[in-house]
């Protein structure tokens, strides 16, 4: 089931560059049931807490304009279905195949090594300020209401997709994961 979700996904990111609230949402719901279902009152307790870690994880990038939020509720959507360390797992593998193809993409052009090296250290200030910056209401209402620029030029749906398949066929072998 897992493997389906983030499939569609990964078409929809890659054609779009968006993954829609419909299917990360009913990811997310869906996994919950699926768990108590299974499991009762600790399915519910095992696929939430997964859902939250999941979410927690991509915060930063999220709040620092690396990824968008459909990318962010895919992972917890991975996480409710999935659940701990498979989760982490998935997210470990969708970020060095990010930074992999972050450094691969840097090398294309000198404008864009440059680019990426002064982000990189610039890094350490905007993590010291974003807590300053949360703080300020001004600037979680421009979040949230300003359409980003797309920087993001990685579709980290695919990546996530790429990191199911990882932890299914070659690391855990579960296959209520799918």
């Amino acid at each position: 089931m897992t493997l389906g979700f983030v499939m569609i996904a990964a078409v929809m990111d890659l054609l779009w560059r968006r993954v829609h609230n419909l299917l990360t949402i009913s990811m997310i719901v869906s996994g919950l049931f699926h768990h108590a279902w299974q499991a009762g009152l600790p399915g519910i307790g095992a696929s939430l807490l997964a859902v939250v870690v999941a979410g927690c994880v991509l915060m930063i990038p999220f709040l620092l304009g690396g990824l968008g939020g459909g990318d962010l509720k895919l992972l917890a959507g991975v996480g409710a279905w999935t659940l701990l360390p498979s989760v982490l797992l998935i997210f470990l593998v969708a970020g060095l195949l990010a930074g992999l193809a972050g450094v691969v993409q840097s090398f294309r052009s000198q404008e864009a090594w440059d680019d990426g090296l002064a982000q990189l250290m610039d890094l350490p200030r905007r993590l010291c300020q974003l807590g300053r910056q949360i703080d300020q209401e001004d600037w979680v209402v421009r979040q949230i209401t300003e359409g980003r620029e797309r920087r993001q030029q990685i579709p980290f749906a695919f990546l996530i997709a790429l990191g199911v398949l990882v932890d299914f066929y070659c690391l855990s072998g579960q296959l209520n994961a799918l």
